[in-house]
């Protein structure tokens, strides 16, 4: 078994916001992988008091501000690069660092990462205590990223901000407001393909 050194006591779980309507928002999965990834390296800046997802959305840190339904192009991810530098860290998708805009958009388009070798490079993060995000494909072109925090011989242990129906995990925590997933390594093996992806975020070194 290998894991993230962190507390689920400690941690600042975020839930979901919900629109007008009362339906939860959609297309901000990304969004909420990086603000755990922020608070798992900054806790005291990046929390659900001081600085959520929610806020980081309203104050434009990541990028524009995109209305719901209109996820596409990356705009609301195009200061990504030099936010995370900003704060000392960078992002890596499926294993290649990630220096602009344009690598970002183009890393969705060459995908190549096996199941085999995510399993392994998954164990690899979290033994050198590096926050990973896996991103599966859920649909003809959609797909959902989630925190990982813990893998063994069973399954892949994930903190997300709400329970996305399409995704085959199961909720592990007797806490509502508190999503901690799990996923066996027969529901990855089943959905991974080719358009799986990897994120990675580090501190500059």
């Amino acid at each position: 078994m290998n894991e993230l050194k962190i507390s689920l006591d400690d941690f600042s779980f975020i839930e979901r916001e919900s629109n007008k309507a009362g339906k939860v928002k959609t297309n901000r999965c990304l969004r909420d992988f990086l603000y755990y990834t922020l608070h798992f390296y900054y806790p005291k800046k990046f929390n659900n008091k001081e600085l959520n997802a929610e806020k980081i959305e309203e104050q434009r840190l990541f990028g524009f501000k995109i209305k719901e339904g209109f996820s596409f192009g990356g705009g609301q991810y195009s200061k990504i690069v030099p936010f995370l530098n900003k704060n000392n860290l960078f992002l890596e998708i499926n294993n290649k660092k990630i220096t602009n805009l344009r690598d970002f958009i183009v890393a969705f388009f060459f995908k190549n990462f096996s199941y085999k070798k995510l399993i392994i490079f998954i164990n690899e993060n979290m033994e050198s205590n590096t926050p990973v995000g896996i991103d599966v494909p859920i649909g003809f072109v959609m797909d959902y990223v989630m925190f990982v925090y813990k893998i063994d011989d069973k399954g892949i242990y994930l903190i997300d901000s709400h329970k996305a129906t399409k995704v085959p995990y199961v909720g592990i925590s007797n806490k509502s407001n508190r999503f901690v997933m799990f996923m066996d390594f027969m529901e990855v093996k089943r959905i991974w393909n080719w358009r799986g992806l990897v994120w990675v975020v580090k501190k500059h070194s």
